[in-house]
């Protein structure tokens, strides 16, 4: 869906490619445009990037490191992880950001569950995500 500028009422346009970022043990992509402008220089719409992480901690699942033995579990099922992590690649779809549907692909690290087979991020990438998140969706000037 298009946005409409909220001063003249025209639709507006997709402005800035891909934007690809990294840090630590995360990269990601912006698989769209990153801002859409008024062809009338009224305004320029961006992302929300605090809702934006938000948002992502939302659709991916976050390992819990327990207090004793520091071990990690499933967020799910609290099962142990015994299988060692993987790269993968997910894509989750903003909707809350301010900014029509955006997808953003990460490539990161996962544990997956032996019980229920859910995959969740180590709770020491998290970081590294919402950095990238925010280099993804930060306003370029």
């Amino acid at each position: 869906m298009t946005p409409a500028c909220r001063a003249c009422g025209r639709a507006m346009t997709p402005t800035g490619g891909e934007v690809i970022a990294g840090h630590g043990t995360v990269r990601g992509t912006l698989d769209g445009p990153h801002t859409w402008t008024c062809d009338n220089d009224h305004e320029d719409l961006t992302a929300d990037v605090s809702v934006a992480v938000a948002e992502v901690h939302d659709l991916l699942d976050i390992a819990e490191r327990t207090r004793v033995r520091s071990t990690l579990r499933c967020a799910d099922c609290q099962t142990p992880y015994v299988m060692p992590g993987r790269r993968v690649t997910r894509s989750v779809t903003l909707v809350t950001t301010g900014l029509p549907a955006t997808r953003l692909t990460f490539d990161l690290p996962m544990l997956r569950c032996t019980t229920d087979a859910i995959e969740s991020l180590p709770p020491e990438c998290v970081s590294d995500l919402d950095a990238v998140v925010t280099a993804l969706l930060e306003p370029r000037p």
